[in-house]
């Protein structure tokens, strides 16, 4: 089952979130950025006491596999200031103007009605993922999170379902919050084949199974029968 519906988080991430998110404790982070940030500051910058060094921003944001500003809106949460209106959050979401564009493209004669849309996507998929009603609270402009009530995992398996009907990538219905979803799929991946996502050593970043096993995946996709 998803973790984000089993332990569903409360808005958007915190500095706390996003190390917690990339599998690292505190001591990892200060060992892996290598100087300059100690423990103590660290815990004070998730307890909303002092702000982190600007320098330090894009080292912490390459370790968490987060951009630099995706950090930024997160250190304000963490000290409770209110976050700013991204500029592509002003209209309409992502989800909604891809999937008018979508359904355009592939009903030119005219769009059929959301219920008709959802049988034909669980029809496609071989099981219930996505409900009539919540086709057309998308197609409105309804921000995903709220049609599906917070449950991550519901809203990744109905998102999977309608790129897969409308043959194409997730990532081009839902591409904000693209770094999140191919870090959490390749957690899923080192969970399964029980390998360390992580290397917790000098290093840091993606441990040396885990590229084993991504580059293994790769060659039995391009060159191999599907795996299971």
């Amino acid at each position: 089952m998803d973790i984000d519906v089993l332990f569903p988080r409360e808005g958007p991430c915190d500095l706390t979130d996003l190390r917690c998110d990339a599998a690292l404790s505190r001591e990892a982070v200060v060992q892996a950025v290598g100087g300059g940030v100690s423990l103590w500051l660290l815990g004070a910058a998730e307890r909303g006491d002092r702000h982190l060094d600007s320098a330090w921003m894009p080292v912490l944001a390459g370790l968490y596999a987060v951009s630099v500003d995706v950090l930024q809106a997160a250190q304000r949460r963490s000290f409770g200031e209110p976050d700013p209106v991204p500029a592509e959050a002003v209209g309409l979401p992502m989800l909604t103007l891809q999937l008018r564009a979508r359904v355009v493209e592939r009903f030119p004669d005219g769009e059929p009605s959301s219920g008709d849309i959802a049988a034909a996507v669980n029809e496609a998929v071989g099981t219930d993922v996505v409900r009539g009603d919540q086709v057309d609270a998308i197609l409105r402009g309804i921000p995903a999170d709220r049609v599906f009530g917070g449950a991550q995992g519901a809203r990744s398996v109905a998102i999977t379902g309608l790129a897969h009907y409308f043959g194409v990538s997730e990532l081009d219905l839902d591409g904000l919050g693209a770094e999140r979803r191919v870090v959490a799929d390749l957690r899923y991946l080192a969970n399964r084949y029980n390998v360390a996502f992580t290397d917790r050593g000098d290093g840091g970043g993606v441990s040396r199974e885990m590229v084993a096993l991504l580059s293994d995946l790769v060659n039995r996709e391009l060159t191999g029968p599907p795996y299971p």
